[in-house]
């Protein structure tokens, strides 16, 4: 971690064919100072060089198991062998130590062997997709990757692996960060230069997702800092790395884009039916996913009280700890590794008139389902921070106005956060002025005439969506106040609370609706 601004560097880069890359000069734009690096093969290694980030995750397909005539290198090579797993986990293998061995021999990409304890960099082999020739033996050989039998597109898979190891890799390094100092930002350097075909769209779409929830998930600004170089030419001197975009994300901005992600379909994980040891993480996904459609809608329609109320009954009946460092969340992560593992290394094998391999996939995700479900762990731990915000409070003691704007202004600045807002400045108005005639006046008065007991409206509980979202969840219909030490302190009535819980789970059926129809897949 840079000591001298406490901020948190990760880099994440998508590589296509790494043995053709050939070597050159790069420079690089670091705010408006143009540093040059040593000659290497690759922009990645530059961007190491002169960014020093803590953490550096590249993106290898498994398709490099064939490669070109060139470069001598073929699946049968490899030890690849039709309908034996253990010979592509052990091919695998040794593509890896390939990769590890070319990368290491390149002027300034030696980081990969950093001894510093500080930093940590992985190289992960994800699943690529594609029609491949090599050759073996004097015999030319196509292979053929895919996810199609899963019923997922190929962009879908791959991004889904990306997003879900990005999402292990950067938790488990930022989990330790966090125990002993918390930054004041991550920063997400994106390097897509030699991402080929879908590789840089599919880090794109990772990168921006990955930044909301980690923004979400530990309460922090994200800056992401994309960067592509210029296309190698060869006899070129001099090639630049260009500072594509820069975007700055905060908790509250990143947990509202997430309520729309959270709200496409999680489908479970693949193939339904035969999860086998996966079984138990598919039903947890969706129980989680379940248990949060109330605070998702308290999210999207700034509800400060139903926010505060609903998070401490789901804290009180639910095994899911969100914490730092809980069980949960350990066992969740280490299932989380070993299905990405298998999205890899899991495949059929069959060879095809002696010259033709077709290896399909055996387990995944889509990309819409996956991200869906990370969402929803982050909106958990969002909401965990907003209710750690007040202190130790008991949610059915109910919260002051004080705490509700609190609550509103720094963690519910949704679309809707002024309805909310005037519905708290009401209270305050009626409190300050008692000319004011009205139904609050009467409230509130009774409230101060009979202080530290409970009075309502005695009024039916509201039973309107509509009406439920113009007062930000704060309709006289639904609430009881005391007038307590000096303040007003609001709570939801016994009886509307089951009400109140029926409309919000079907408050974000027409944004869901406009979600599907559109199916806004990008970012």
């Amino acid at each position: 971690m840079d000591s001298s601004n406490n901020n948190v560097k990760i880099l994440i880069a998508t590589w296509g064919n790494l043995f053709q890359w050939e070597e050159t000069k790069y420079e690089v734009d670091i705010d408006g100072d143009l540093k040059s690096c040593d000659k290497t093969n690759s922009t990645t290694c530059c961007l190491v060089e002169t960014y020093r980030p803590d953490l550096v995750l590249i993106f290898i397909p498994d398709t490099l198991l064939c490669r070109s005539s060139k470069e001598g290198k073929s699946i049968e090579d490899y030890g690849v062998k039709p309908k034996d797993r253990k010979s592509y986990e052990d091919a695998l293998k040794k593509l890896y130590e390939d990769v590890d061995s070319r990368i290491t021999s390149w002027k300034g990409c030696d980081f990969l062997n950093n001894p510093d304890k500080e930093h940590k960099n992985i190289i992960a082999i994800a699943p690529g997709n594609g029609v491949y020739k090599c050759f073996s033996k004097n015999k030319e050989l196509t292979v053929m990757w895919s996810s199609r039998n899963l019923g997922i597109d190929p962009l879908s898979y791959y991004s889904s692996y990306l997003l879900l190891k990005s999402f292990i890799e950067t938790i488990r390094y930022l989990d330790n960060i966090f125990a002993n100092d918390k930054p004041v930002e991550i920063e997400l350097l994106m390097d897509t230069s030699h991402g080929i075909n879908y590789m840089p769209i599919a880090l794109r779409r990772t990168i921006y997702v990955l930044a909301r929830i980690l923004s979400s998930y530990y309460n922090v600004n994200v800056k992401i800092i994309h960067f592509n170089s210029d296309p190698y030419v060869k006899g070129v001197k001099k090639l630049a790395i260009h500072k594509v975009l820069e975007e700055n994300i905060n908790p509250n901005k990143a947990v509202q884009r997430l309520v729309y992600s959270y709200l496409l379909e999680f489908k479970g994980l693949m193939p339904r039916g035969n999860l086998g040891k996966y079984k138990n993480l598919d039903e947890d996904l969706k129980r989680i996913k379940s248990l949060f459609k109330i605070i998702v809608s308290t999210i999207h329609y700034s509800m400060p009280l139903a926010h505060l109320y609903f998070y401490g009954e789901i804290l009180d009946g639910t095994e899911y700890d969100v914490s730092d460092k809980s069980s949960f969340l350990n066992k969740l992560l280490d299932t989380f590794n070993e299905f990405a593992r298998d999205m890899v290394y899991l495949v059929k094998i069959n060879l095809v008139d002696n010259n033709e391999y077709i290896i399909s996939r055996s387990v995944g995700v889509d990309y819409d389902s996956i991200k869906s479900a990370l969402s929803s762990l982050a909106i958990a731990r969002y909401s965990m921070f907003s209710y750690k915000l007040l202190g130790k409070k008991d949610y059915r003691e109910g919260f002051s106005l004080k705490d509700l704007k609190k609550i509103l202004d720094e963690r519910l600045k949704g679309p809707l956060y002024h309805v909310a807002d005037h519905e708290i400045s009401q209270f305050e108005r009626y409190i300050k002025d008692s000319s004011l005639k009205g139904e609050y006046r009467e409230l509130i008065d009774k409230a101060c005439t009979h202080r530290g007991k409970w009075e309502d409206a005695e009024k039916n509980c509201n039973n309107v969506i509509r009406v439920l979202i113009a007062h930000g969840g704060l309709s006289l219909r639904d609430i009881k106040v005391m007038w307590k030490n000096g303040e007003l302190i609001l709570a939801y009535k016994e009886e509307c609370i089951e009400n109140i819980k029926r409309l919000l789970k079907r408050s974000l059926k027409d944004t869901y609706k406009l979600i599907v129809s559109g199916r806004e897949k990008t970012m």
